[in-house]
């Protein structure tokens, strides 16, 4: 197979991607940045305390709590979980069979983490999402899974051959 056809599928993904994560809808977001707009009318601390969780597992632990106490359904739980992470194995898939560069752990963990911040920072700036360091890990996860993947796949073509 050429080189063509995966990287026409990953385009795709991107732009996929990027309408899920950024809920692309050019008719309401409100340009410059919808974000600019609240802090002149709310205050930056006020802005970036409901908007955003810094502390690791957090939003985690609330799903984990929700499951156990039954607050929010199994289906709303297992999106935002499940769904973050597979969102990302196609990313952990690509990467490596497109740029040798990113064969390596090192450096597409190193790429993730700037894609996955810059991704979480453009949701807070456009008021399309959070900026949640739970759903980095989880994305990352993804990722990571994706190229594990990637790996035993690779390994098992040159173990057995084209």
């Amino acid at each position: 197979m050429s080189k063509r056809l995966p990287a026409i599928i990953f385009a795709l993904y991107l732009l996929i991607l990027s309408i899920i994560l950024l809920r692309i809808n050019l008719q309401s977001v409100a340009f410059p940045f919808p974000f600019f707009n609240l802090v002149k009318k709310d205050g930056l601390a006020k802005i970036l305390e409901q908007n955003t969780n810094l502390v690791p597992f957090f939003s985690i632990r609330l799903y984990v709590r929700a499951f156990q106490n039954g607050t929010l359904s199994n289906w709303d739980i297992l999106a935002n979980l499940a769904g973050n992470i597979l969102l990302f194995v196609p990313m952990g898939v690509f990467l490596p069979s497109l740029f040798k560069k990113m064969r390596r752990w090192l450096p597409l963990l190193g790429l993730m983490i700037l894609i996955l911040v810059g991704v979480e920072v453009s949701q807070l700036l456009l008021m399309t999402g959070r900026l949640d360091i739970d759903d980095i890990i989880l994305n990352l996860t993804g990722a990571l899974l994706g190229f594990f993947f990637w790996h035993l796949w690779w390994g098992v073509r040159h173990h057995f051959g084209n």
